[in-house]
């Protein structure tokens, strides 16, 4: 495997920031996330919320970075058109005007300085997502086992080997705790399995566009400077692609099969985020909106009456270790999965970026060739990042507001049990505040 340097996009801005490179092979940060003995569930969720933070900030400096790139790239190419063809055509002025390259305008510097740039980023935010699912599976795990966990359930089962006493006070109790209004128990577990459901579906299937990148990183260096050798091997992986007699016109197949490629990753996530929690409002696509719209009836912490809670959540069933295993351990095998297929499809994101290395290399020149494939290709492999970045952040918000559901629940089954043991005054001693926020109010401090 290739050596990764760690991208810093500080050092990009300012080039005059240095910042000492990392050798690492593969992912072995994840070991040491694995192997931590500590029983904290903050710093793991906190861990998994600033590897989000920052893949995205990655993704959206490659964004950036290709999408200026293909607008002066189209700007440049317009005027090299004119200045070309009025050279060949040997119009007056123009003997002795160069040929334009558009990519040298483009780029305004060397073009594999700015992709070395785009792939040390790209390279960068596999492993932060990575890191983040790696994170999200610790903090789980040690939910499951936490003290709070514990007391749920065993307050449940307290509360069942008593129904026909604290049955009768929660369904009548005046007492109230500070929750958000959720949906009922049973449409949040089918909300939460049709979910898991969709998108372990797609992490187990082979994308078109993860057997393109392996596909490329495989290729000899030699094929990324020839695009109809290339394009015969590449059509290996994408039938759709039809070969012309030109570079120009294989070059326009090339894009129509990446965007292709990029539309269907887009279409995906819209599908499986669509199927489980319906379409987003428009302005709101952020993963808190999308999930909190589906499981709560808003988002303001209110006076939430006992005896609703009790109902909403199915009798305070809620609390079970069933609904616990059903709803929010399978989720770490969902995470385990998609961290599986995504250390893949990062190992061969390093092949492919070293394949470009070794092509400028073995040509010795700026080639518009070998950078019209690397924008191409970075721009695929950045769109698949923007997607498991996406999806980490719904899995971290659908996992949290379940822990979240279960602690108003369990407030408000203390508060009944208080009220049972002690009266009224009691119970109103035992209210607690609705601590468990959501993953996003982590990052809110005002």
């Amino acid at each position: 495997m290739a050596n990764y340097h760690e991208f810093s996009i500080e050092s990009a801005i300012m080039p005059s920031t240095t910042r000492r490179s990392v050798k690492i092979e593969g992912v072995n940060n994840v070991k040491k996330i694995f192997a931590d003995p500590s029983k904290s569930t903050e710093a793991f969720i906190t861990g998994a919320i600033a590897d989000t933070g920052a893949a995205d900030r990655n993704i959206m400096y490659v964004n950036k970075t290709l999408g200026a790139l293909s607008d002066r790239l189209q700007t440049a190419a317009k005027i090299a058109k004119s200045v070309n063809t009025a050279k060949d055509r040997g119009v007056e002025g123009f003997q002795s005007v160069e040929y334009l390259n558009p990519w040298e305008y483009a780029i305004e510097g060397k073009a594999s300085e700015f992709f070395k740039k785009v792939w040390e980023a790209i390279k960068t935010t596999c492993r932060k997502i990575i890191a983040a699912i790696a994170n999200a599976i610790k903090w789980l795990s040690n939910q499951i086992q936490s003290a709070f966990t514990k007391a749920q359930v065993k307050d449940y089962n307290y509360y069942k080997a008593n129904k026909a006493t604290l049955g009768a006070v929660a369904k009548k109790s005046k007492s109230t705790v500070k929750s958000i209004e959720w949906v009922p128990a049973s449409e949040f577990s089918k909300v939460l399995a049709k979910f898991n459901g969709e998108y372990m579906k797609v992490v187990r299937s082979k994308s078109a566009d993860m057997a393109t990148v392996e596909k490329i990183g495989n290729m000899d260096a030699s094929l990324l400077t020839d695009p109809t050798k290339f394009g015969k091997i590449f059509s290996e992986a994408n039938a759709g692609l039809h070969l012309g007699s030109s570079a120009e016109s294989n070059f326009k197949g090339f894009r129509t099969v990446f965007q292709k490629m990029i539309d269907s990753i887009n279409k995906e996530l819209e599908d499986v985020t669509t199927s489980a929690f319906g379409r987003a409002q428009e302005g709101k696509q952020n993963a808190h909106s999308v999930v909190y719209g589906k499981l709560a009836k808003g988002d303001t912490v209110k006076d939430i009456a006992v005896s609703k809670l009790c109902s909403l959540s199915g009798d305070f069933s809620i609390l079970s270790d069933s609904w616990m295993a059903d709803n929010v351990k399978s989720y770490v095998t969902l995470c385990n999965e998609s961290m599986k297929t995504f250390t893949q499809y990062t190992k061969a994101i390093d092949k492919v970026a070293a394949a470009f290395d070794r092509a400028v290399a073995k040509t010795g020149e700026e080639n518009a060739k070998i950078s019209s494939l690397s924008q191409l290709t970075s721009q695929l492999c950045n769109t698949r990042c923007r997607y498991n970045s996406y999806m980490n952040s719904i899995l971290l918000e659908v996992e949290s507001a379940a822990l979240r559901y279960r602690r108003s629940a369990h407030n408000a089954l203390k508060a009944v049990i208080a009220e049972v043991k002690g009266g009224p005054a009691k119970a109103a001693k035992a209210k607690a505040t609705e601590s468990y926020q959501s993953v996003e109010s982590l990052f809110v401090f005002d």
